[in-house]
């Protein structure tokens, strides 16, 4: 009896280790994530950006990056490589952080490839969750990012994987990558819709909401060491490469819900407009290119869906910009633009208030006041 257990134990164990190693060589094979291979006809591409994202910086071509959020997600990466004259690849995430984006950028940076890198400021969205941001994901590959040697064993021994190559093989994943995350023709842009993305945030705002954001609202000295610690650690280490920090335009509407939310909110933007002046005084391949304080993006709120996210037009024309070195500022103009940036902000919501004061909140008004006070 105890051989033929034995013998049964032996067989279960062969099995298994047989099916593992059959799924894993599936995995290889078909490579879901185009994480060992280049992308191959047909299989098409993961919709999970945080999945995808690695395996691209490790096997297309390109010499430039761009890094950001949904804001910048909309330019294809043809559109993007005649732009900047370059073989270009955008990496930007929908909500990402500014955390996940430098692990992106020291991934691609170590194969060799990146000379140039643009990469989007956006606050408060890409710090608001500081160093860590793990747990507010259902699920991060770090082994995809950081690879060790554990990376072949997440990866080829996973069921994600599987199921993923699966419907690789099938022809059932997007095929296009250059149009897979763009939203712009699932969107409506007019000053309307922005408009009442305001209004929906008033309506909807409460205590809890607003405690919430408080709490998690980084001071300046936090925002500093985690734009040393994940952004200037980059450009030292890699002087090879070319880095162009941007700092993109939001509508004025935007800035009114910093008031209306907390009045160092919108101080924060401000310090960290001063903390990317100081970098930029220290390092020579880092440039830093001011679109908040041009008031016709600013104010054409017929190019965005909602209080940030512009479309195409205004994407192009800042990226446009870069190209021909437009709007790069430095250290000083930086600082003395702090007071310009300020003023017409303020200009703006003040006006704002005068036509729409339904809208125009106790909070919002209490904090424009004190600033205006100031001035």
């Amino acid at each position: 009896m105890i051989s033929i257990t034995s013998r049964y134990v032996r067989l279960l164990l062969l099995t298994t280790l047989l099916a593992v190693t059959g799924a894993a060589s599936f995995n290889y094979f078909i490579d879901p994530l185009h994480y060992y291979h280049s992308p191959r006809e047909h299989y098409g591409y993961s919709t999970n950006q945080r999945l995808q994202y690695p395996g691209l910086v490790k096997n297309l071509d390109y010499n430039t990056l761009l890094l950001g959020t949904s804001r910048t997600e909309i330019i294809h990466n043809s559109r993007l490589s005649r732009l900047l004259g370059n073989r270009a690849l955008n990496l930007s995430m929908e909500g990402s952080t500014i955390t996940e984006q430098s692990l992106l950028v020291a991934l691609a940076i170590s194969t060799g490839k990146v000379k140039r890198v643009l990469w989007e400021m956006n606050y408060p969205l890409s710090f608001f969750m500081g160093d860590s941001f793990k747990d507010d994901y259902e699920y991060f590959p770090d082994y995809l990012y950081e690879p060790g040697i554990e990376t072949p064993f997440r990866y080829l021994i996973s069921w994600t994987t599987f199921t993923d190559a699966l419907k690789a093989l099938n022809g059932n994943r997007p095929q296009d990558l250059d149009s897979m995350h763009d939203w712009e023709k699932q969107s409506e842009f007019s000053e309307s819709r922005v408009m009442e993305a305001f209004s929906v945030y008033i309506e909807h705002w409460n205590l809890e909401f607003q405690k919430s954001c408080v709490k998690r609202m980084l001071t300046p000295a936090q925002i500093k060491d985690l734009f040393e610690k994940r952004v200037l650690a980059l450009v030292q280490a890699n002087p090879q490469v070319q880095f162009d920090l941007f700092l993109p335009p939001n509508t004025y509407l935007m800035y009114a819900l910093d008031l209306h939310i907390s009045l160092n909110r919108f101080k924060n933007r401000l310090a960290l407009r001063e903390i990317i002046a100081d970098a930029s005084s220290r390092f020579s391949n880092l440039c830093v290119f001011d679109f908040q304080t041009d008031e016709q993006l600013i104010n054409e709120l017929n190019r965005y869906k909602d209080l940030d996210h512009f479309d195409s037009h205004i994407l192009t024309q800042i990226l446009s910009g870069i190209s021909h070195g437009k709007r790069v500022v430095t250290a000083e103009e930086i600082r003395k633009s702090n007071s310009e940036f300020r003023s017409i902000v303020l200009s703006y919501i003040t006006e704002f208030c005068n036509n729409q004061p339904q809208l125009c909140t106790k909070n919002l008004t209490e904090n424009l006041n004190l600033l205006l006070d100031r001035q």
